[in-house]
C-alpha cells in the first residue's frame, strides 16, 4: 500500500484533512473515525493518522477534486475550540501510540511520564551537566556506542572502507568516548593554523566584515514543500526509549550538528554550495569523530575550535556570530529545526558517501525532535544564551598568537618617518594597550575553575 501525502489545517470547531491520491480508484473508498484515530483507505493507497485531539465522524464530510486529485475531508472537533497542536508533526502523525515489540534501548521507570515535563533546575542550568565517571580499565567493543543518542553500534565494521573517507575517527567500533575525546583533541591542535588565524584576524576584507558578519537570515517557518513531506512521511515510524544519558548526549548532539549548519550558513549567505556537506560534516565534533559531550559549555568549546582549524574562514567573530545564530534558532518553532534538518539531510544525500550520516543521525533526530516538548527546546536556549566562549577556554593560545601579530604588524611599521601627531597619539594609545595586554598575558595562570556536574538530566 501507498501513504499518500496529506495536510492538516483546524480552526475552533473543524479539522480540515486534504490527502493527495492521484490515482485512486474511487469506488473503492473507506473512512474510519474513532476518537483521535482517523483511517483512511482507496487503492492503492492507505493512511491512519493518530491526531493529537478527537473527532466526530459526519456522513457529508468528504469530497474529491478531480483538478487537484485531492480528498478533502472536514470533521467536527469533539470540544469545539480545542487547539490540535503539531499537525505539521507528520511522522508522529503517523506513528500509531503503541509500545514496540521490542524496545530500542531499554526504558527507565517512569521516562514515558515525565518525557514532557521540565526540571524544577532547569532556570539554573544544571540539568544540562553530565556526571563525569572515571573510565573502566577494560572496555568491551559491545559498550562501543555512536550514533544518535549513542544507540548505534557495530556498523561501520560491515561497511565498505569508503566511508572511512568522511569522518576523522580512525576506528568507530573500537574506539571508547573517553579515547576518541583524546584523538580528536589533539587532531585539532594539530591542524590548528596560526598563520591562517592571523590572517583571518587582520583581515578587514569587504567580504568578511561587510559580507558575511552582518548577513541576516530569516529562518523559514512557512508550509513543509512537497519534497519535505515526502520525506517525514517514508521516515520509519518508530519510538525512541532513551534513558537520561542518552536523551542527554542526543541533545547536546543536536546543538553541535545546527552550530555546523549555522557556520555554513552563514558564510554562504543563505545559500548551499557543493562544500556545504563537507563543512557541516567536518564543523561538527559528532559527524566527524561521533563524539559525545557532558555538558553544553564543552559542546560549544568544541565547535569554537573546529570553526577555528578546518574552513575557509576562521575568524572569531564569525565563531560568535554562528553561536548567535545557533541560539536564535532554537528559539524558533520546532517546524523551523525540522526544516533545517531536513536541508542538511538533503546535502549529505548528495555529497559522496554523507548519507551514512543520515543513517547515524539526521534520521532519528527528525523523528525524535517531533515528540520532544517545546520547553525543553526553550530550557535548553535559555542556558546556551548564559553562555559566554572566552578566547583562552579554546586552548589555541589565541591571545597570545593576536598579541604576537599586533608587535609584528608595529615594528614592520616602525620605520615611516613622516607621521602625522594623531598617528603618533594613536600609537602610543595602541602601545599601552600592547603593553597592557603583555602584563595580563604574563600573570595569567592556568588553573580554571571546575564547574560543578550533577547527575540528573530530568
Amino acid at each position: 500500500m501507498i501513504t499518500p501525502s496529506f495536510k492538516l489545517d483546524q480552526n475552533d470547531e473543524y479539522l480540515f484533512v486534504n490527502i493527495r491520491a492521484p490515482y485512486a480508484n474511487l469506488n473503492e473508498v473507506d473512512l474510519f473515525v474513532e476518537n483521535n484515530d482517523l483511517r483512511f483507505y482507496c487503492k492503492p493507497y492507505y493512511l491512519r493518522l493518530n491526531l493529537p485531539g478527537n473527532i466526530l465522524e459526519n456522513d457529508d464530510s468528504g469530497t474529491y477534486d478531480f483538478d487537484e486529485k485531492i480528498f478533502k475531508f472536514k470533521f467536527i472537533k469533539e470540544n469545539k475550540g480545542e487547539n490540535f497542536q503539531g499537525l505539521d508533526l507528520l511522522t508522529k502523525l503517523l506513528t500509531p501510540i503503541s509500545k514496540p515489540k521490542s524496545n530500542l534501548i531499554e526504558e527507565v521507570s517512569s521516562s514515558q511520564e515525565n518525557e514532557n515535563e521540565i526540571d524544577d533546575n532547569d532556570e539554573e542550568g544544571d540539568i544540562w551537566y553530565l556526571e563525569q565517571n572515571m573510565p573502566q580499565d577494560e572496555i568491551k567493543i559491545s559498550d562501543i556506542k555512536y550514533g544518535f543518542g549513542q544507540t548505534k553500534s557495530n556498523i561501520f565494521s560491515k561497511l565498505s572502507n569508503d566511508y572511512y573517507l568522511i569522518i576523522d575517527n580512525p576506528d568507530p567500533d573500537n574506539l571508547s568516548l573517553e579515547k576518541r575525546r583524546e584523538l580528536r583533541l589533539e587532531n585539532e591542535n594539530e591542524k590548528f593554523d596560526q598563520d591562517h588565524y592571523l590572517a583571518d584576524y587582520f583581515d578587514d576584507s569587504e567580504m568578511i566584515n561587510d559580507s558575511i558578519l552582518k548577513f541576516e537570515f530569516e529562518w523559514k517557518n512557512g508550509d513543509f514543500s512537497q519534497e519535505e513531506i515526502d520525506c517525514l512521511k517514508n521516515l520509519p515510524k518508530k519510538t525512541f526509549l532513551l534513558d537520561k544519558e542518552q536523551k542527554f548526549y542526543a541533545f547536546l548532539g543536536l546543538i553541535d550538528i545546527l552550530y555546523a549548519y549555522c557556520y555554513t550558513n552563514r558564510i554562504n549567505m543563505g545559500e548551499k554550495n557543493v562544500e556545504s556537506g563537507w563543512t557541516i560534516a567536518k564543523l561538527s565534533s559528532t559527524l566527524s569523530w561521533l563524539d559525545a559531550f557532558k555538558s553544553i559549555e564543552e559542546s560549544m568549546i568544541a565547535s569554537f575550535r573546529r570553526s577555528l582549524c578546518f574552513p575557509l574562514y576562521r575568524n572569531w567573530k564569525l565563531s560568535e556570530a554562528c553561536f548567535k545564530d545557533l541560539t536564535n534558532l532554537l528559539n524558533q518553532d520546532t517546524k523551523v529545526i525540522l526544516k533545517v534538518l531536513l536541508e542538511i539531510r538533503e546535502i549529505f544525500i548528495d555529497t559522496d558517501c554523507r548519507y551514512i550520516l543520515n543513517d547515524l543521525y539526521i534520521n532519528d533526530y527528525l523523528i525524535w525532535l517531533q515528540y520532544v516538548n517545546k520547553k525543553k527546546i526553550e530550557s535548553l536556549a535559555a542556558c546556551l544564551q548564559k553562555i559566554k566562549v572566552s578566547k583562552d577556554m579554546i586552548d589555541f593560545d589565541l591571545e597570545c598568537i593576536e598579541l604576537a601579530g599586533r608587535l609584528a604588524l608595529k615594528d614592520s611599521g616602525s620605520g615611516s618617518s613622516e607621521e602625522s601627531q594623531d598617528e603618533e597619539n594613536d600609537q602610543n594609545n595602541e602601545d599601552w594597550c600592547l603593553e597592557k595586554d603583555v602584563k595580563k598575558l604574563t600573570i595569567k595562570t592556568d588553573e580554571k575553575p571546575v564547574k560543578p556536574l550533577i547527575e540528573e538530566l530530568n
